[in-house]
């Protein structure tokens, strides 16, 4: 495993109950598009790539015939293991494997399902050729993911504030990033939904346990923005008022296997 892999099991390892109860992660209305997003016959083998604490995987659970979720961190898995007994879910199985490096059979899944978790793959070509031959002809990817705006200084703003909340975020590509990555490994994309995640800081640096010092440079960077990076983001400073943060552009994208 990679120095870059390793470094995001150890954050999520020692974050994995927080991601668990997390309500962005364990009740964002985003779990419902994702479900929504495709018609469902109830006869579908679904992949959940990067389950993390598993709440796409529970999501789709009750609609489909199997969900298996993986992911690098043991203790991620874990956590998708208690919610899933919690929930009483059978039809569902986790698994520790490597998205870059998936252990499955070409043409195995009618659907394969990232969520908040894509920013983190470091080779996200090898990841996404991964998806693309595991999954059955005419088959469907569903992502959601933050993503970067197509302005230079904005992109490498957001994605230093991302780097120095967890040093296992590699990067938040543009939307046109990922249409180009997906049609390169065989996958036809389409964007079917776009939002602004509004990011509460404190709630969302003390999640991964960002340490005191960098979480000090983020806020640095906050109060140091242009009126450009301002707009951009909808940056606020924390005041004796209200809390600090940002607003985190998202999407959600449908891409289909053509082979």
């Amino acid at each position: 495993m990679t120095d870059a892999k390793n470094v995001v099991r150890n954050n999520f390892g020692n974050s994995a109950e927080n991601y668990a109860s997390a309500s962005i992660h364990a009740q964002g209305e985003d779990l419902q598009w994702l479900v929504e997003a495709h018609p469902l016959t109830g006869n579908e083998r679904v992949l959940d790539a990067g389950t993390g604490a598993g709440h796409a995987a529970f999501a789709f659970a009750p609609y489909v015939q199997f969900v298996e979720g993986v992911d690098i961190t043991p203790l991620m898995l874990e956590q998708a293991r208690k919610g899933a007994a919690a929930r009483g879910l059978e039809n569902i199985r986790f698994s520790q494997a490597d998205v870059e490096d998936l252990p499955h059979e070409e043409n195995t899944f009618d659907l394969v399902v990232s969520r908040w978790c894509a920013h983190h793959y470091p080779d996200i070509r090898m990841a996404l050729a991964q998806i693309a031959r595991v999954l059955k002809p005419g088959g469907i990817f569903l992502l959601v993911d933050s993503v970067s705006l197509p302005y230079a200084r904005v992109d490498m703003f957001l994605n230093t504030l991302e780097m120095l909340r967890d040093t296992g975020h590699v990067r938040n590509y543009t939307i046109a990033e990922w249409l180009d990555y997906l049609e390169r490994v065989g996958l036809h994309g389409m964007v079917l939904r776009e939002w602004n995640l509004r990011l509460d800081g404190e709630s969302w640096v003390q999640r991964i346990q960002t340490p005191t010092v960098y979480v000090a440079a983020i806020k640095q960077l906050l109060r140091d923005a242009d009126a450009d990076l301002r707009a951009a983001l909808h940056i606020t400073e924390e005041s004796a008022e209200a809390g600090w943060g940002f607003d985190l552009p998202s999407f959600l994208l449908q891409a289909v296997v053509m082979k």
